[in-house]
């Protein structure tokens, strides 16, 4: 699956429509710890996350999920809705 993290739940649902048109099973987060509580317990294919959120930024998510995962076993794009 895919997982999507983003603060706001209007992106999180276009984003979800989009993917789910091309048959992509798609996980949502509201937060950055949302997301690594998922991520210690559920594999993905790849993660959209976006930039800037409350609390944890995308970036300072992304560091954590280094920590257990290298780019190559888990991609991440970054996304934003400016």
């Amino acid at each position: 699956p895919v997982l999507l993290v983003d603060d706001n739940p209007i992106n999180l649902r276009v984003l979800r429509g989009a993917l789910a048109s091309f048959g992509r099973k798609v996980i949502d987060a509201l937060s950055g710890r949302q997301a690594l509580e998922f991520l210690a317990s559920n594999p993905v294919s790849i993660i959209l996350i976006d930039f800037m959120m409350p609390g944890m930024s995308g970036v300072e998510c992304v560091r954590h999920i280094r920590k257990t995962f290298d780019r190559a076993e888990l991609p991440v794009l970054f996304i934003t809705a400016a």
